[in-house]
């Protein structure tokens, strides 16, 4: 039996080396045709992940016949009339190294290829933000001496059309190369997805490998399809008069682009007068408790001004443009599943957020061949100064932006990071401030319960129900597992209003699952919210840590 094995085994190599040989000859017989190109996202050092197929792809002259190989997994594609063609190769377990052979026309040798853990990491500059930016340079010591996490950061492209289909050469769709991280590049690397991947290396066997996608200032729907906007009620006015869009923001960032070089270079004296005016600038905006990024300040203003007139920002890019030159280039690379931090820009569109998010989800899904892709995204992070002290309000962007938030997280395969603690008790806090270890935390937790078979309490409390009792009302929470519990002398965060819609700070007693709240001034509550503001309070957990998501409710309303 045993030597049967043998030969049917000596059988399979041989086979594997006659199809190459074969592939070879036939692609080298007619020199005229060109040689196969495959994707940019495929060079050395890559991860591709493991137990899934394996999608290779890439372009060539129409009807030409191309190999594909690793390992001992095989792959045979022709190329369609459009210049493309794609190869689906057999899972294989966490491992390596590989070598990835293209055969078309020439061999095309992609080296140290790994099978692991593949996250795609997408969204703004929170997202993108390296670990020297966010002032975390010393977390660049913890990168792994063996190699064995590795990332590709893929350059921010507009474009009026999927590259991943109109691009000629495969090669050009992505101008980047995947490369091993360590302790000398690390501060390079985005500061989320680096505080995850070590994180969840030390959790997992095998090597892991983050595919970077990122953009600042970039809207939800400039990370969909078109199709995907055409299918949504509120996608469709989003692209009214599309190749003008396009033309305005070319013709925007090119203005933008000839500023910046026609700038004189500054001198030493002149450079550091610059940084005094810009801190006291930033003083002062502190100060007035405003956010004082000049980044964020330049596009949230021009983006006013765009929407008061009616027009679309001529500065952001413009709906489908990511998906465009970016996402159907990746797209369908094997991966575990999508990290994604985005939403300070949809801030505006805070009541259509859910739908709009959900159509990107569906969308990607669709690209990607995978209809429960696991989606993981953080939620809108405090920002700006607390609340007043003297008299409450309900009136916030960022509150309805993250009730629609936590609807979205209730689709499939969906997950949300809350972070409405991660402002510690920082009385102002600006966009990009938000503690990313915690948030990376969170993400782990999520992804170890959900993909690895690793539980962890990845759920707050969560408004259920709230129930009148004389002055008083009681507010009933799910996800308590054991209780709640409050993070100081006294609950807070709570503020109850009549019928005269004026809100007070409450005091609040927790009681089991539920907290009773009340105010002398309001004798008969009508409404009450929790956290509802851009930068909240609020010290309401659960037995697991993790805080009570905001909510906004009439006391008659169904219990969500």
């Amino acid at each position: 039996m045993s030597e049967m094995k043998r030969m049917t085994a000596n059988l399979a190599r041989l086979l594997g080396s006659l199809f190459f040989v074969v592939t070879a000859m036939t692609l080298q017989a007619d020199r005229a045709w060109a040689t196969a190109r495959v994707s940019g996202m495929f060079s050395d050092h890559m991860v591709v992940q493991a137990n899934q197929p394996i999608k290779i792809w890439g372009t060539a002259d129409p009807k030409e016949l191309v190999g594909v190989q690793l390992g001992d997994k095989k792959g045979l594609a022709t190329t369609s009339a459009s210049g493309h063609w794609q190869t689906s190769l057999a899972p294989l377990p966490p491992g390596g190294p590989y070598e990835l052979k293209v055969v078309g026309g020439d061999q095309i040798i992609i080296h140290d290829v790994m099978v692991g853990e593949v996250w795609v990491c997408s969204g703004q500059a929170n997202m993108g933000m390296t670990l020297e930016k966010a002032e975390m340079a010393a977390e660049a010591s913890n990168a792994p001496a063996d190699g064995s996490i590795r990332l590709i950061n893929v350059p921010a492209k507009v474009a009026e059309q999927p590259l991943g289909k109109v691009e000629p050469d495969a090669s050009k769709t992505v101008d980047s190369k995947w490369q091993i991280l360590s302790q000398r590049n690390a501060q390079k690397c985005p500061a989320l997805p680096f505080l995850f991947a070590v994180q969840l290396r030390k959790k997992i066997r095998g090597p892991i490998g983050l595919v970077i996608a990122t953009e600042h200032g970039s809207t939800v729907q400039s990370w969909t399809s078109l199709t995907g906007l055409q299918q949504a009620k509120v996608g469709k006015g989003l692209i009214n008069d599309l190749p003008m869009q396009f033309h305005r923001y070319i013709q925007y960032r090119d203005s933008q682009a000839s500023k910046k070089q026609a700038k004189p270079a500054a001198s030493a004296a002149s450079g550091d007068a610059a940084q005094a005016a810009s801190n006291g600038w930033k003083s002062g905006m502190e100060a007035k408790g405003l956010p004082h990024d000049p980044e964020i300040l330049s596009w949230s203003e021009e983006n006013d001004k765009a929407r008061k007139h009616g027009h679309s920002s001529n500065f952001l890019p413009p709906p489908t443009s990511l998906f465009n030159g970016v996402i159907s280039t990746i797209a369908p690379y094997s991966a575990r599943g999508v990290l994604f931090w985005q939403g300070e820009t949809n801030l505006a569109d805070a009541p259509d957020y859910e739908q709009l998010f959900t159509t990107l989800i569906r969308d990607w899904r669709l690209a990607w061949g995978n209809t429960q892709m696991p989606f993981l995204f953080v939620q809108l992070p405090p920002f700006g100064p607390k609340p007043s002290a003297l008299q409450a309000s309900p009136q916030s962007n960022a509150g309805v932006f993250r009730d629609q938030q936590f609807k979205a997280s209730l689709a499939p395969w969906t997950y949300m990071a809350s972070t409405i603690d991660c402002a510690g008790e920082r009385e102002w806090i600006d966009w990009h401030s938000a503690d990313k270890k915690l948030i990376a935390q969170r993400l782990l937790a999520i992804a170890l319960t959900t993909q690895y078979n690793q539980p962890c309490p990845i759920k707050g409390p969560v408004f259920e129900s709230v129930s009148v009792e004389g002055s008083k009302l009681r507010v009933k929470f799910r996800n308590t597992n054991g209780g709640l519990r409050k993070k100081g002398p006294s609950a807070i965060g709570f503020a109850i209003a009549g019928d005269d819609k004026k809100y007070f700070w409450a005091k609040a007693d927790i009681e089991g699952d539920t907290v009773v709240v009340w105010h002398l001034a309001v004798k008969q509550p009508t409404a009450i919210v929790y956290g509802w503001s851009d930068n909240p309070i609020g010290n309401i957990y659960n037995a697991d840590d993790l805080p009570a998501l905001p909510f906004k409710t009439d006391v008659k309303a169904v219990a969500r």
